[in-house]
C-alpha cells in the first residue's frame, strides 16, 4: 500500500508543477518586413564583335573601345575593324532599388581571356567592372537602362584560324 500512496503523491506534484506553468504562458506578436520587386533581367542589344586579327605568333591583346573602335592597347595585327562594336545590353528590373554590375571572364573557349571589361551603365562614368564591381546605381526601371561595354581580350598564341566565342559572365545585384 505504501507504495500506491507514493505513486499518488508523485502524480500530484506532477501536475501541480504543470499548472504552474501553464499560467505563466506568453505570447507575444511581433512584424517581419518583406521587399518584393520586379525580377532583375538583362537582354543584348549589340553583340560584341572584336574585329578580324591575324593569326597570333604570341599572345596578344585586342582592345575594343566603348565606340566600337580598336584601342590604344591593341598588340594584335587588326585585319579588318569594319565590324568592331562594343557590346550593349539593357538592364531592367525595380523603380525602387539600386544595383551593383560586375563581371569576370567567362572561361567557355581555350585560349581567349577577358581581362578588362569597361562599362558605363545609364551614361555614367566609364569602370572596368572585372577590377571591380559598379555599386549603387541607379534602379534599373522597368522600361531599363542601358550597359555599354568595351574590353580589353588576350589571344593565346595557341590559337589557330577560325571563328570563335569566348564569353563573359556579367551580374547584376540588388543593393
Amino acid at each position: 500500500m505504501k507504495m500506491k500512496k507514493v505513486f499518488l503523491a508523485t502524480t500530484a506534484i506532477a501536475s501541480s508543477v504543470m499548472f504552474a506553468n501553464s499560467a505563466h504562458a506568453l505570447t507575444s506578436t511581433f512584424t517581419a518586413t518583406i521587399d518584393v520587386v520586379d525580377a532583375l533581367g538583362m537582354s543584348q542589344n549589340t553583340q560584341m564583335d572584336f574585329g578580324k586579327i591575324g593569326t597570333p605568333s604570341g599572345d596578344v591583346v585586342v582592345h575594343l573601345t566603348q565606340a566600337g573602335g580598336n584601342g590604344g592597347s591593341t598588340t594584335a595585327t587588326m585585319v579588318d575593324t569594319s565590324s568592331m562594336a562594343a557590346g550593349s545590353y539593357k538592364i531592367t528590373g525595380s523603380s525602387n532599388n539600386t544595383i551593383s554590375i560586375s563581371a569576370a571572364n567567362g572561361g567557355g573557349v581555350a585560349g581567349f581571356t577577358f581581362t578588362e571589361l569597361n562599362c558605363k551603365y545609364n551614361g555614367g562614368a566609364e569602370t572596368d567592372i572585372i577590377a571591380g564591381a559598379k555599386t549603387a546605381q541607379a534602379a534599373p526601371t522597368g522600361s531599363g537602362k542601358n550597359l555599354v561595354c568595351g574590353a580589353k581580350l588576350t589571344v593565346a598564341d595557341a590559337v589557330t584560324e577560325g571563328t570563335y566565342a569566348p564569353d563573359v559572365d556579367i551580374t547584376v545585384n540588388y543593393e
